[in-house]
């Protein structure tokens, strides 16, 4: 018998649209491109074995959050519908906007403070170090019951639309689970990297968040399932250039503008949001 009550752990941090990736495991059921909108920044399919089409980059549910959902018709996005697996069986087709093979990820975060997911959640000091670090991470009962890791940041995101970039003006949410989240934690360590150089050529200390990460597919790798299997997925990575390429032409071309965004003050509300936002889905185990 309980004679206490228990109260739920409420997330109070703005909602923010949810970027994933498809590492071409995920099949494409229709095209659906309107006469009014090219399919310029569409992902790429490719045809399996059995006959489906593998689509891989980047997408956001449509309808799911109506100023993103604005942002991508104003500017003539396509969609593309994916056939997502359920659990406990069969498949869903659901519409989703393309954002292409690549976008420009600004993150919020001060980075992790290993490089390892796994190591990250078998350390209690490392976890909360994460989470005080603006990143979300945490163990998920994945398909067929299999515990696998999820993680997930906050950052500002840029969409190539016809050759230019064009900037979605509030925080969305990367997610990304299984092996994508080691690969995650891999392209920020790149950032990283980048960072380190652009404080020599800035002179400064440059933040994660002051740059934008490019993030895109890398090269297919063949990789084994439990169940012995092989399968042929494409790992999402970064983009930036190697370091030695890294100089202030570059630097400029991939800075983040927050002094048109508010600047510090900006970052500093951004950042109390993020913090909180980490610490729910992190011990509450929730996505959105």
């Amino acid at each position: 018998m309980t004679v206490i009550g228990r109260h739920e752990l409420v997330d109070t941090s703005p909602q923010v649209p949810r970027i994933l990736w498809a590492n071409g495991l995920v099949q494409q059921a229709v095209r659906k491109v309107s006469p009014a909108r090219p399919s310029y920044s569409g992902g790429a399919a490719s045809q399996s074995p059995d006959g489906h089409h593998r689509w891989v980059g980047w997408y956001v549910q449509q309808f799911s959050f109506p100023s993103f959902d604005q942002f991508a018709y104003e500017r003539d996005l396509p969609t593309v519908r994916l056939r997502h697996r359920l659990k406990g069986g069969g498949t869903t087709d659901v519409d989703h906007w393309s954002l292409s093979q690549i976008i420009r990820f600004a993150p919020l975060t001060a980075g992790p403070p290993v490089p390892h997911a796994l190591m990250i959640l078998s350390n209690p000091d490392y976890c909360a170090e994460t989470i005080r670090a603006g990143i979300g991470i945490r163990s998920e009962t994945g398909e067929q019951g299999r515990v696998r890791v999820r993680l997930a940041m906050w950052g500002m995101l840029s969409v190539l639309v016809q050759d230019r970039w064009v900037a979605y003006e509030s925080p969305v949410q990367i997610s990304v689970g299984g092996l994508m989240a080691q690969s995650m934690l891999d392209a920020l360590v790149t950032h990283y990297h980048v960072c380190t150089q652009a404080d020599v050529v800035w002179g400064r200390r440059v933040g994660y968040y002051e740059l934008y990460l490019p993030l895109g597919p890398l090269q297919e790798q063949q990789w084994s399932t439990r169940d012995g299997y092989s399968v042929t997925v494409v790992p999402l990575g970064s983009h930036h250039p190697p370091l030695d390429q890294v100089d202030a032409t570059y630097l400029r071309s991939v800075a983040f503008p927050w002094n048109e965004q508010g600047g510090e003050e900006t970052v500093r509300q951004l950042w109390e949001s993020v913090q909180q936002w980490a610490a729910w889905f992190s011990r509450r185990g929730g996505v959105r």
